[in-house]
């Protein structure tokens, strides 16, 4: 048995009693006679291992018995280590004043150790005053201090963990009303730029009734001109319309005033000719040819000789080429040139012109 399975060294003395698994050391000093015989190697069984395969039940007072030479404090502190020494209502375990081996304590350390965990020394057999023999009995009450020490460490655990939950609620709550502060002043910088939008919005509704207020009054105005302006409208085309009349009226009227005067002039023209070469003069108004035509063909005519001339007129045009012809060939036929005298009859009336023989250009007009 060992406080861990594993492989151990075990020693063996002159006296078996004293044989163990650590390599003795006061136990020479008392007694001087005592010495190592063989070291080998052995395999041990961990207590903790050992304790698990009893399924001892807990309910009912059990009793451990340790007599393992330089061990018995190692097995009690690796019990305590896997919560099994408590199993045992009674414990009986034998122990030297001073450490004999290696590793190995006081029997009263191992005593105090054990009342530290809830045990009572019932009595003590110190027949063997250098290896005494002690009983101990676990404390009823000692398992409810327990349970009632773990209870206060762990209300005290959660008191700790509350306090800083605490701190930290704390923390986030001063923040979170730093936050709230900086919220409230932000809430009354908007309250007061609303109520100074609200002012704006009251100032632009006067604003926006004033104008509306003008613009009816301008729209009226503005019905009001554009009626004038239709009835302006109206009054111009009803002037428009007259003054058309008027012009056409005055249009025909110089019309026929130029018409008239025409007439009026031809007829002195002719009367003027009538008593200087005893002719008519031809006439150039209404429907006859138009004076700048019959100033350019006159030219024509003058300018070049035509075989042929066909012309279709009024009289008038027949009558200018005529006399066109005639005075051309007058011009430039001097003494040789024979001509003779034709009558026509143009307006009722008989008139005379020089008609050229039959030798002379053109044949026909």
């Amino acid at each position: 048995m060992n406080i861990k399975a594993g492989t151990s060294s075990f020693y063996t003395l002159n006296l078996p009693e004293f044989s163990g698994l650590q390599r003795p050391t006061g136990l020479v000093e008392l007694f001087p006679g005592v010495a190592v015989q063989t070291v080998e190697s052995v395999n041990t069984l961990g207590i903790d291992e050992y304790i698990r395969g009893l399924n001892i039940d807990t309910d009912q007072p059990n009793h451990l018995y340790i007599d393992i030479p330089a061990q018995a404090g190692s097995i009690v502190r690796q019990l305590v280590k896997y919560e099994h020494l408590h199993y045992f209502s009674d414990l009986l375990l034998s122990g030297s004043i001073e450490p004999l081996y290696e590793e190995d304590e006081k029997l009263s350390d191992i005593q105090d150790f054990l009342v530290s965990q809830g045990y009572e020394v019932v009595f003590a057999d110190e027949s063997d005053p250098d290896m005494p023999l002690i009983s101990f009995k676990l404390n009823p009450l000692w398992q409810t201090l327990c349970a009632t020490q773990i209870a206060v460490t762990k209300a005290a655990e959660d008191h700790t963990q509350l306090t800083k939950e605490f701190e930290q609620v704390s923390n986030q709550l001063e923040e979170l009303k730093k936050q709230l502060d900086a919220k409230t002043l932000q809430v009354d910088e908007q309250h007061s730029q609303l109520k100074a939008l609200n002012k704006q919005v009251i100032d632009s509704t006067e604003t926006i009734n004033t104008l509306q207020q003008k613009l009816t009054s301008n729209q009226t105005q503005n019905d009001k001109l554009n009626a004038l302006e239709e009835k302006f409208i109206q009054m111009m085309g009803t002037q428009s319309q007259q003054i058309q009349q008027a012009t056409n009226a005055l249009g025909q009227h110089i019309t026929k005033s130029i018409s008239t005067g025409t007439q009026q002039l031809e007829a002195y023209m002719g009367v003027q000719s009538l008593l200087e070469l005893g002719e008519v003069p031809l006439k150039f108004h209404g429907w006859s040819i138009n004076p700048d035509l019959a100033l350019i063909l006159a030219d024509k005519i003058k300018s070049n000789n035509y075989d042929l001339i066909i012309e279709f007129g009024s009289g008038t045009s027949t009558l200018l080429f005529a006399k066109s012809i005639m005075q051309h060939r007058l011009d430039g036929a001097g003494t040789e040139g024979q001509l003779s005298i034709a009558k026509q009859q143009i307006d009722e009336k008989l008139m005379s012109y020089v008609e050229p023989e039959g030798y002379d250009l053109p044949k026909h007009v």
